[in-house]
């Protein structure tokens, strides 16, 4: 009987195998390293721009050539105007939120990018009102006696939603503090002329430099004068020949 003879696996083939198997392994792991290399050196992708909403803005041919006030809120989101025929007209890019004669409109400013309108009237005294774009009315928030007032500049906090406005009244300066809550109050500042005010509207800090060059500073509802020890003197509510919201209406 012939013998079975078992053939004998060829040595180099075994050993081929097991080296190929290695180089496969080498090969990946230097192919990861060199990608994790060109990953880090690689300059960082810029994120995609975030689209910034398109703001719509009153077109300047929406108001009438013959208006004979106009006033735009900084982004021009909203406009008012006073036509020739003595209407209040708001507007916002859509159109017309409202309209109505109000009386002899003389100043007119929207507060801040808010969307609310701050005007005087003047009749046989002078009134400021505030008006909300689509408010149904207006809110009266003082009336002033007389004529003798002329508005010089309005400060408006958006943070703490104060308004401050600075009238010259003959040679004195009055500034008047309106918030929803306590009304409107006036600074204590005497028969003083005020020549510049600068106004923290984050703080509710207002510095007012007058004629003689000192500096005042009015701060959490008190005013701080150089020559005075204290330093504070508390403001005054309006009282006497000045009306306040609610107690009279605007004969004008």
């Amino acid at each position: 009987m012939r013998s079975l003879k078992r053939k004998k696996r060829p040595f180099f083939s075994s050993k081929r195998r097991v080296w190929l198997a290695a180089l496969a392994v080498v090969t990946s792991a230097q192919l990861a390293g060199l990608y994790g290399i060109d990953q880090f050196l690689r300059v960082p992708a810029l994120p995609a721009a975030a689209k910034t909403p398109e703001i719509k803005t009153v077109k300047v041919s929406a108001i009438p050539a013959d208006a004979a006030l106009v006033s735009f809120n900084p982004d021009r989101r909203f406009a008012a105007y006073v036509s020739a025929d003595g209407e209040l007209v708001l507007l916002d890019s859509e159109g017309e939120k409202f309209r109505e004669k109000v009386g002899h409109v003389t100043f007119l400013q929207w507060l801040g990018d808010t969307d609310t309108l701050f005007y005087l009237t003047q009749g046989s005294n002078l009134s400021g009102y505030l008006l909300r774009i689509h408010a149904p009315e207006p809110t009266r928030i003082h009336t002033w006696t007389g004529h003798r007032r002329e508005i010089v500049n309005t400060y408006f906090s958006p943070y703490l939603e104060f308004l401050y406005m600075e009238f010259r009244k003959g040679n004195i300066t009055e500034v008047y503090k309106y918030d929803a809550v306590d009304g409107i109050s006036r600074l204590p500042l005497g028969d003083a002329w005020i020549e510049h005010i600068d106004y923290d509207d984050k703080l509710d800090v207002m510095k007012l430099t007058t004629d003689s060059g000192e500096v005042w500073r009015y701060e959490h509802d008190h005013l701080y004068r150089p020559d005075s020890d204290s330093g504070q003197a508390r403001p005054r509510r309006s009282s006497g020949a000045d009306y306040p919201a609610g107690t009279q209406e605007d004969k004008g």
